[in-house]
């Protein structure tokens, strides 16, 4: 049966930007990257200044009375930051910590000026207050805090006063140069860790690559093979001598099927004609991993990271799984926090569970932590 493959552009204006940048890089379309080189020299420079602000102190940051820890990255989205906080959080729970996580809150329409999208027990805020990576992490975790803020200090605060942690974890946090942190873990693609090596719109570089040099620990993630990984780690360590490096990999867990979140095993997908459709920000990788447990889906239907679905497009993803006789129609999480207020789709949706994978890197890597953070 032929795949069906489509992509799907009414989002946000950031939303889509961002997403004709990347398609733009990615397709090498010479008209966009006449364009995106002079862009990109006026917001490198814009960056640069700002950098300097802040490595020549005049440019402050603010301090929280607790350690903190970023998890972050240098380029556009994609490099698994989401399953890296949760995967932190958990452990140092595991470790007797008392975590709580700060974040943006990218996509919440909250108007407050801090939201508590989880006290540790309740689920306070759906996605469309708090953004869907704050409510899917505050989902994966139990007695972990999660607040937003477009001010993390204001967040850390509230945590503090509240919620009494014992370390802050700011969510995608790198370039949040007015809070100051004690450890900077920076997290790259094993494949591109500095996106062809410009910064957005001509490149995927959110400030220029050396910027890495402020990250005290950097994790390639999903290399894909032990070759790739080295040529990744000779190239970091080129730009970042002395940096602290570590692999890790997004792993696919279970089968989550819709409100009654019933886990299947990935062999579930195993020979049956299957949909898939996704709004983040590399789709590919999720298209891979779901033709790793089903081989070629019967379609593949794409929309810009964090998009809001509407009920057209419900229909439209609808009208493909019954034109091409889809069995399953599968999703990401972060996909699936945004489909809950279309609850008849959601009932026959399921949606494909990861975990953050550091096999035998993973002691190590906390190691590095509590070292870091004299513990």
């Amino acid at each position: 049966m032929r795949t069906a493959s489509l992509t799907m552009h009414s989002a946000g204006f950031t939303s889509r930007i961002r997403d004709c940048a990347i398609r733009g890089i990615r397709n090498e379309e010479k008209r966009w990257l006449a364009f995106a080189s002079v862009v990109s020299l006026l917001y490198g420079g814009i960056i640069r200044l700002r950098n300097a602000g802040y490595n020549g102190g005049i440019l402050k940051s603010k301090a929280l009375a607790c350690p903190v820890v970023s998890v972050g990255n240098i380029t556009a989205g994609g490099t698994g930051k989401t399953p890296m906080v949760i995967m932190l959080a958990s452990e140092f729970r595991k470790r007797g910590f008392r975590p709580a996580i700060l974040s943006r809150g990218y996509g919440g329409k909250n108007k407050e000026k801090v939201t508590v999208v989880t006290d540790g027990s309740t689920i306070l805020k759906d996605f469309e207050k708090a953004g869907d990576e704050p409510v899917l992490i505050a989902e994966s975790l139990e007695r972990v805090p999660v607040i937003t803020s477009k001010k993390r200090i204001n967040a850390g605060n509230l945590a503090l006063c509240r919620y009494n942690p014992d370390v802050l974890i700011l969510d995608d946090a790198f370039q949040h140069r007015s809070l100051c942190r004690d450890i900077d873990i920076v997290l790259v693609d094993g494949r591109d860790p500095f996106g062809k090596g410009a910064i957005l719109p001509k490149g995927e570089l959110r400030e220029p690559e050396t910027s890495a040099r402020r990250a005290d620990i950097i994790v390639v993630t999903d290399s894909g093979c032990d070759a790739t990984a080295i040529k990744a780690k000779e190239q970091i360590k080129k730009i970042c001598p002395g940096v602290s490096i570590f692999e890790a990999n997004r792993k696919p867990l279970n089968i989550i099927e819709g409100f009654e979140r019933k886990k299947r095993p990935l062999s579930y997908l195993k020979g049956k004609n299957v949909l898939a459709f996704a709004g983040i920000a590399l789709p590919e990788r999720f298209r891979m991993t779901v033709e790793e447990l089903c081989g070629i889906p019967c379609g593949f239907v794409t929309y810009p990271d964090h998009y809001l679905y509407s009920a057209k497009d419900i229909a439209g993803i609808l009208h493909i799984a019954r034109a091409q006789a889809a069995e399953l129609i599968i999703t990401t999480a972060k996909d699936a926090v945004r489909l809950r207020k279309f609850p008849d789709f959601y009932r026959k949706v399921c949606y494909l569970a990861i975990e953050m994978d550091m096999g035998n890197s993973l002691e190590p890597f906390l190691a590095s932590i509590m070292r870091k953070l004299n513990r």
